[in-house]
């Protein structure tokens, strides 16, 4: 068996080595390699967006912490306008919570009381609020 540059044996089989042979090979399926490039530039594109919000985890934390808080505070009965009323958190100013505190809170109770939470801007409607939460921007 010859080497030459038309062909070359491989493990007993022939193989074409022809330029126009090549071309073919060389050319990669357009569909399947730009569905890929768009699956890995979306997946970039989130791991981008969501490494961007650095205070959604932070405040997350918090609105948890400020939940189990209020559990280890035994409250007066002066605290609330009457039995039924909701343990309140309020926040002064901006929400830096953006919902988490909301989120955090919804549908749970301490004892018989529900939570509730009111975004306020003045230091004069913190009135009922049991707890309150000032961000650093205040």
């Amino acid at each position: 068996m010859s080497l030459d540059y038309t062909s070359t044996a491989v493990c007993g089989k022939s193989k074409r080595t022809s330029s126009a042979h090549n071309r073919k090979l060389s050319r990669v399926p357009q569909g399947p390699v730009r569905a890929s490039v768009a699956v890995i530039a979306v997946l970039t594109m989130a791991s981008f967006s969501v490494a961007q919000a650095p205070a959604t985890g932070e405040y997350e934390v918090k609105a948890a912490f400020l939940f189990h808080f209020a559990q280890f505070v035994e409250w007066p009965e002066a605290a609330f306008h009457d039995a039924n009323s909701p343990l309140t958190y309020c926040t002064i100013g901006e929400d830096a919570f953006h919902g988490s505190l909301d989120a955090a809170l919804r549908g749970k109770m301490t004892g018989a009381r529900a939570f509730r939470v009111e975004h306020i801007n003045l230091p004069q409607e913190i009135q009922g609020c049991q707890v309150l939460f000032i961000g650093t921007k205040e």
